[in-house]
């Protein structure tokens, strides 16, 4: 096993890069980009991903063409969005500060009964949870909040959501039908669905059951706005 130190940009640590014998290199970026964990991200993560662990000559090449030749990758889409106006900026000034939470669903019921994704994100460093929900009631997704982040993480200053009710926080309500103003939730909707979609089952019965791998793929890898990942900061 041979390995080569590589430091990546100003700031951030050294890392071990395996050298992959040629025969082992499909397998491996198979692993970086198909496995439980990985979530069939895009090229630029995957990418990422390889480099983080491994080095050969024309690696970046390899690479991309395995991500173009994904048979699930090739296989899912999501169809075309309707015009929409770009998303605005959340000024947030602390991890936790402020929260995101919104619903995506219904989406086919699961084995366990789940319909919707309930969503938390913090837009500071981008941190996202995601819980399967039987229903869509207030108090169910209140429960779930308060149990699985308030009380872990604590209680943030603020929450964005959709005009529906929940939590006795100071509270900002997005305009009815304008998902821009809940836009770090709307656009992890957008990444989290293309997520499961290219690994759920043929009966698309056991998406909820792939939900915490899904979310463990996302925080591993970097986030394109802030390029660190999210999984150490809490």
């Amino acid at each position: 096993m041979l390995y080569r130190r590589w430091r990546g940009k100003e700031g951030k640590p050294a890392v071990l890069q395996l050298l992959v014998p040629a025969a082992l290199r499909r397998d491996f970026i198979s692993r970086s980009h198909t496995g439980t964990c990985v979530g069939h991200l895009g090229v630029r993560r995957t990418l990422d991903q390889v480099q983080r662990r491994s080095f050969w000559l024309g690696w970046r090449r390899d690479v991309r063409r395995f991500c173009r030749l994904c048979p699930n990758c090739n296989g899912y889409f999501r169809g075309h969005l309707p015009r929409s106006g770009p998303l605005q900026p959340m000024l947030t000034g602390a991890p936790l500060e402020g929260l995101q939470i919104d619903v995506t669903g219904p989406h086919p019921r699961s084995r366990r009964g789940s319909v919707f994704i309930l969503t938390c994100v913090d837009p500071f460093t981008k941190w996202a949870k995601a819980f399967p929900a039987p229903i869509k009631e207030a108090a169910t997704l209140a429960r779930i909040i308060v149990e699985q982040v308030i009380c872990r993480f604590g209680t943030p200053l603020a929450i964005v959501t959709d005009r529906a009710k929940e939590l006795d926080i100071d509270k900002l309500r997005t305009t009815a039908y304008k998902a821009s103003t809940n836009a770090v939730a709307e656009r992890f909707h957008r990444t989290l669905n293309s997520m499961i979609g290219r690994m759920i089952d043929e009966f698309q019965r056991d998406w909820d059951s792939l939900l915490s791998y899904v979310m463990a793929a996302y925080r591993s890898s970097h986030h394109e706005a802030t390029e660190y990942t999210v999984r150490l900061i809490f």
